[in-house]
This record gives structure tokens, sequence and C-alpha cells, in this order.
């Protein structure tokens, strides 16, 4: 019987996609997502998208701050959509980053730049940011419980240093906060450091929802 039901097609079975928001909302909410300006009388739905994998929502993360970046870059340099297009803008993020930003930098015309950890954080290093981002970096990632530890990146400390470069260069970098393994455990870790939409610069956010096991 399942075979023959699309429930991707929202025309066809509204009520999937209805339930669709319903997640996303909750998400939103958990995440401290900011409250979407809309119709007064119309029911509020947060910018969301419920994908595949976590692979397919970093992916779709990086095209939105390449995007965004496009826009800023182009007009800052005076340039044509013709031109933007063949400039490559490049992602800071730790080398212990998941597989699937290796496919945003291979298939979709992004490089990128490694900020190594030591032994003793084995986590990102806000202090080498500065020295590593330039008018062509889009955005930062900030990995909420890496693939070999478990630990989080300061996003907090990121944020701020993210800030004081945006003001003091004229940049606009954003961070996206790849929580595929955390997302769901650190909104009740209670002594937790902000790390979600309540910092300014934090523009997206992934999560999966398979990777918990006994949590």
């Amino acid at each position: 019987m399942g075979l023959r039901v699309n429930i991707a097609d929202q025309t066809v079975y509204p009520q999937s996609f209805k339930m669709h928001n319903w997640c996303v909302n909750m998400v939103a909410k958990l995440w401290n997502c900011p409250v979407p300006k809309g119709e007064p009388d119309a029911e509020v739905i947060y910018p969301g998208a419920g994908t595949v994998g976590s692979t397919e929502a970093c992916l779709l993360a990086g095209l939105a701050l390449k995007f965004r970046w496009r826009a800023w870059y182009r007009k800052k340099h005076n340039l044509t959509e013709a031109e933007v297009v063949g400039i490559r803008p490049n992602l800071v993020m730790s080398n212990l980053f998941q597989a699937a930003w290796e496919k945003l930098f291979k298939y979709m015309d992004v490089e990128y730049k490694f900020v190594s950890q030591t032994l003793e954080q084995f986590k990102l290093d806000p202090s080498a940011i500065a020295d590593t981002v330039d008018d062509k970096t889009m955005g930062i990632v900030c990995i909420m419980g890496n693939h070999y530890g478990g630990q989080y990146d300061p996003v907090q400390e990121v944020d701020r240093i993210v800030s004081e470069i945006n003001k003091t260069r004229g940049f606009q970098i954003g961070i996206h906060v790849d929580a595929a393994s955390g997302g769901f455990v650190a909104p009740f870790q209670t002594t937790l450091k902000p790390w979600d939409f309540r910092l300014p610069n934090v523009l997206s956010i992934s999560a999966s929802g398979h990777k918990f096991g006994e949590s």
C-alpha cells in the first residue's frame, strides 16, 4: 500500500506536509529560533526542512551560505552575476568534520580551510579564526559532537569572534552548527553555554534523528 503513496507530494497529501511543519516547529522552538514575522492570524511556520539525512542537511546549509555570500561579494566588488559565479568561496571548520562536507567541497565549488585543534582540547580553536578567514569566507562550521570524541566546538566564543571580524573588516560571515550528533542532547544540558539561534551569527543548524543511541 505504501509503494503507491508519494507522501512528499504535498498537493495530494497535505496532511503529510502538516506533520512535517509540526516537526520543524518543535525543533525550531527547541533551538530557540526567532519567531518568523508574518500575518497576525496565520499559523506560525518556522523556516526549516526535513531531509533524507544529515548529509543533505549539511549540503543545503552550505548552499544557503554560498548564495548569501555570493550576493554580498558581488555587491562589494561591483561584479556581474556571470563574474561572481566563477569565484569560489571558502568554508572554515576543524578537520574533525563529517564526510558530508567533502561532497560540498568536491561538487559545489567551495574551498575548505581547516583550523587544527590540540589533543588537549580536540575542538575548534576560536583564536585561530581571525587569521584563517578572508572576504571569500562564506561561513564557519561549528561541530556539536564530533565523530571522534564527541566534543562540542565552543560556538559562543566563535560567535563573539565572528562578530568582531564582521564589524572591523566589513564581512558578513555566518555560522552553521553541524549538530548531527548533539542537536537533540545539547538543549537539555543545562550547564551548556548558548550555542543555537540565541547567538546572532548562527544562521542554520542541522541535526540527525538517528545518532543518539542510549543517550
